[in-house]
């Protein structure tokens, strides 16, 4: 962190939420762990300081258009040498891809994209003092070869051209000028050997640092931890057994979880404490481009995952009565309410990755609330400490819920008016206000006890507010706390946990 603030001083007049928004494109966006996005970070933190709109997306779909690589692949190069995210789009990055369409006679963007992939570092090389001269220096010494009479080499050699050099080994193009100069030398003195062979790739350079496993750019560490990470983060459902529980079984270590309710009777006058914890995570569908404006043609995904283990049916039954939008369980990917995962379409317009994560914590507070109600028609939850969790990897969602006072004048409201004295965080243009005025008044009705339809169904029944509504309690002492993953989980476990949240969303809004 010191070596990143002296390379980048200005780091100091920057926002946490801009550096922030910065760690959450590599991760999200560009499909980086957060051990490679903090690594890129690190040795490029000049990346804080530029635009993610106007400079960084822009340049990312640039990559995805010329070289036709998915952004997983982008993200791999950007890994390997990040100083590519600060390179110019216009001035740098474009000029060469152009001049290597050009000057290699490649075919299509495919071809384009092999060389970048294969030698990333092309990407930083001067055109005029290092590109050039490399293939005029092959051009001379093929001539040369060609004209010193030497009938093996010329026989194996024949019609072959420069460009194809470099096509079969891209890393004479990010090499030296003098150690590309030290080898053509070697070349012309050894009658052995050709010059296109002697310039074939080697067994020696540089190994690839990261890869992608299962759409996530991680390390290939030393030592077997790359061998470690595989097979650990996938996309099946089994994961649960793994990186989650592990942070599940410590949140619950604190008291009872919800399947030891029904044969429980607490004695005493103590409040028993009981854990209801839910990670969320929204994504959209397709990434940003330049030629799609944000938030048009776009579709939103929410992933909601509880902990602890709770009755699938009443779990069904609230994620149901509390939105049509929920992909039933028959479908693929689908909700797993046996294991607790709820799989969402996000329900409003303007689809956007802020929207669907509050949109997620919002949807999560109603579900939990349902079920308590549902839960309390048939179990005294009078007794009970009810500690209502909401974890979630998102900073903006974080920074809006954490002005309670903002939430409580919100949830207080008979409904949303213009003219509402928005004091929270940010301009009021952000703060998406019809999706945070429920959110926030299911965080009032919970806290408070507000009267609500006390069931699941009363409510699929149209019954509403009814007279028994004051007499269901849902606990002794109710409290929600929405809190970052990375404060609920540490190391690995955190990573892992917040790379399947945010698959499953992003597999909600692909459906």
């Amino acid at each position: 962190t010191r070596q990143a603030f002296l390379k980048q001083p200005s780091m100091l007049q920057y926002s946490l939420e801009t550096l922030r928004s910065k760690l959450d494109f590599l991760r999200s966006e560009l499909c980086m762990s957060q051990g490679v996005a903090c690594r890129v970070l690190h040795a490029a933190p000049a990346i804080f300081g530029i635009s993610l709109a106007e400079n960084l997306r822009p340049k990312v779909a640039t990559l995805m258009i010329r070289c036709r690589f998915p952004v997983e692949e982008v993200g791999l190069i950007a890994a390997a040498v990040p100083s590519i995210l600060v390179l110019s789009s216009k001035r740098k990055i474009e000029p060469c891809l152009s001049y290597l369409s050009v000057a290699l006679k490649l075919p299509d963007e495919i071809s384009l994209g092999s060389i970048i992939k294969a030698a990333p570092r092309t990407l930083i090389q001067s055109i005029n003092s290092s590109l050039e001269p490399k293939l005029q220096m092959l051009d001379e010494a093929l001539e040369r070869e060609r004209t010193q009479g030497r009938e093996a080499s010329s026989s194996r050699t024949g019609d072959l051209r420069v460009s194809d050099m470099f096509v079969k080994n891209p890393a004479l193009l990010a090499t030296t000028n003098a150690i590309l100069a030290k080898r053509i030398e070697a070349s012309m003195k050894s009658p052995d050997s050709t010059l296109a062979e002697a310039m074939g790739p080697s067994p020696k350079g540089r190994r690839p640092k990261f890869t992608i496993d299962n759409d996530k750019v991680v390390a290939i560490a030393e030592g077997g931890e790359g061998k470690a990470n595989k097979g650990r983060i996938r996309g099946d459902r089994e994961f649960m057994s793994e990186s989650m529980a592990a942070a599940m079984s410590s949140l619950m270590s604190s008291g009872p979880s919800y399947s030891d309710l029904v044969s429980m009777s607490p004695a005493g006058t103590g409040l028993t404490p009981l854990a209801i914890t839910a990670f969320i995570s929204g994504q959209v569908f397709p990434p940003d481009t330049p030629e799609k404006p944000r938030g048009l043609d776009r579709m939103g995904g929410m992933a909601i995952q509880i902990a602890q283990k709770l009755s699938a049916r009443q779990l069904k039954a609230a994620a149901e009565s509390s939105t049509s939008a929920v992909i039933p369980e028959t479908d693929e990917p689908g909700s797993n309410y046996e294991s607790g995962l709820i799989l969402l379409k996000y329900p409003h317009l303007r689809a956007s990755r802020h929207r669907c994560e509050l949109c997620a914590c919002e949807i999560a507070l109603k579900i939990i609330l349902l079920f308590l109600r549902e839960s309390a028609s048939s179990y005294d939850l009078s007794k009970f400490d009810v500690r209502i969790e909401i974890c979630t990897d998102s900073n903006y969602v974080m920074k809006m819920v954490k002005d309670k006072d903002l939430m409580r004048r919100l949830g207080d409201c008979s409904g949303l008016i213009e003219n509402f004295d928005y004091q929270g965080p940010g301009p009021k243009s952000h703060a998406n206000l019809d999706i945070l005025f429920p959110l926030s008044q299911y965080y009032v009705d919970i806290t408070t006890g507000r009267p609500r339809p006390i069931t699941v169904a009363a409510i699929a029944n149209g019954k509403g507010n009814n007279e028994n509504s004051d007499d269901v309690c849902i606990g002794g002492s109710v409290g929600i706390s929405f809190k970052h993953i990375s404060d609920v989980c540490s190391g690995k476990v955190a990573e892992q946990t917040t790379y399947q949240m945010f698959k499953y969303a992003r597999q909600a809004a692909m459906w």
